[in-house]
């Protein structure tokens, strides 16, 4: 068999894997990432529309963790040409009240006010706690030295030193606001519509990071991730001279608890690798080890349940049939006392 040498093999051409591989690419590594279903449909299309069936949201503007990537692989031009502003950031639909949530803060007084008056000191207290929590997050998230998980005694302190000041787990955002109030469950829904977590689970600091982010200045990329996903695939192929391409029925080499190599059927080829990242969901991992995954990984597999699915409906309709002043986000909400699951969000 012939035999190709790399630093590091990506398993897995998802957005995680085509970011891994673009940095490990950028740092001077010589990179494979192996997809393992083909080209994936990115796109369905219904007349003279086009679709992405996922939803996508980038927050471009205001997440270090997300402005370190793209300043290390000198993407920001190309994707400023492709970002729409959002004003307002987005807006809640409530049962009977519509507001504009905004980056001013006079101007988001003034729709709270105007719809819920009572409660309008909590909201603003809430605003003030989320901006805290990113001010907690942001410096770990930006800083180069720091990994998450954290992997030495130093990471380790620093990121003790920054989960001591976050919220406490049973932390009550809005003190004073009915349990059932649509306020507690609106601040809620930037995140269960942002995050890959169950909309059920969703702790304090989660709620109060994905509403900062939000508030403090949206933005839609224009084509969504296939259009993240072409930029990431040119620039691996074009400036890392990366390779990119299907392995279908490949065979990891497992030594003393560690990959070694890689057999691709197809092409009769050994792949050889300083190191393997695993970037594609586990059950598909376990495809690589011919029907005898270890324990450890199959236990893994068994012990993921979906408990709750993201799921995108596309509606094409005539413009008179959108309501005047609508915003390009709006999160909707139908019953504040049912779980922002199902029709519900």
């Amino acid at each position: 068999m012939a035999t190709s040498s790399y630093d590091v093999i990506v398993m897995g051409d998802e957005l995680a894997g085509l970011l891994a591989g673009a940095l490990c690419g950028r740092r001077g590594l010589r990179v494979l990432v192996a997809q393992q279903s083909g080209a994936a449909h990115e796109k369905y299309t219904v007349g003279p529309y086009a679709f992405a069936p996922t939803p996508f949201s980038l927050p471009l503007a205001h997440s270090s963790a997300v402005r370190r990537i793209i300043d290390e692989l000198n993407l920001t031009q190309s994707l400023k040409r492709r970002l729409v502003d959002l004003t307002p950031p987005f807006q809640w639909v409530l049962p009977d009240a519509r507001i504009d949530v905004t980056s001013d803060p006079d101007g988001f007084a003034r729709e709270l006010a105007r719809e819920f008056p009572e409660h309008q000191e909590a909201l603003l207290s809430f605003v003030d706690k989320a901006r805290d929590v990113s001010k907690v997050i942001e410096p770990v998230l930006g800083a180069r030295n720091v990994s998450v998980p954290p992997s030495g005694f130093w990471e380790k302190r620093e990121l003790g030193y920054s989960d001591a000041k976050l919220p406490a787990a049973d932390l009550d955002f809005l003190p004073g606001v009915p349990s059932h109030h649509p306020l507690r469950a609106a601040i809620r829904l930037p995140a269960a519509f942002s995050l890959a977590l169950d909309p059920r689970t969703l702790t304090p600091t989660a709620i109060a990071r994905a509403f900062d982010l939000w508030r403090r200045g949206g933005t839609l990329l224009e084509g969504g991730q296939n259009t993240l996903r072409h930029l990431l695939i040119d620039k691996l192929r074009r400036q890392h001279a990366a390779d990119i391409r299907p392995l279908r029925g490949g065979q990891l080499h497992v030594g003393w608890s560690k990959a070694s190599g890689l057999s691709v059927p197809d092409s009769k080829e050994d792949l050889d690798a300083s190191a393997f990242l695993c970037a594609t969901s586990l059950d598909s991992f376990a495809t690589f080890f011919n029907g005898k995954p270890p324990k450890r990984l199959s236990q893994g597999v068994r012990a993921i349940v979906p408990s709750a699915y993201r799921y995108v409906l596309h509606l094409v309709m005539s413009e008179a049939g959108v309501p005047e002043g609508l915003g390009k986000v709006a999160f909707v909400l139908r019953d504040p006392r049912q779980p922002l699951i199902d029709d519900n969000a």
